[in-house]
């Protein structure tokens, strides 16, 4: 009985120590796309705010605006 607990531990240790690392994997992976959605927005609210003569600018800008005053 006692090999069979101890080899029950070891499964049971190996697969949580699997787990960890796929979700620390997640976690990185989902820190770049968090990183890239952050950098896009800066890159978009830089244009919205440095405007645009165009009729889409000129919604980006008002949305940009509106948005940042809720």
């Amino acid at each position: 009985d006692s090999k069979k607990a101890s080899a029950n531990a070891e499964f049971q240790s190996s697969q949580i120590s699997s787990a960890m690392v796929d979700w620390q994997r997640q976690m990185q992976n989902d820190d770049a796309i968090i990183n890239t959605l952050q950098q896009q927005q800066i890159i978009l609210a830089k244009v919205a705010l440095n405007g645009s003569n165009t009729i889409l600018g000129n919604v980006v800008q008002a949305g940009a605006f509106a948005a940042a005053f809720h």
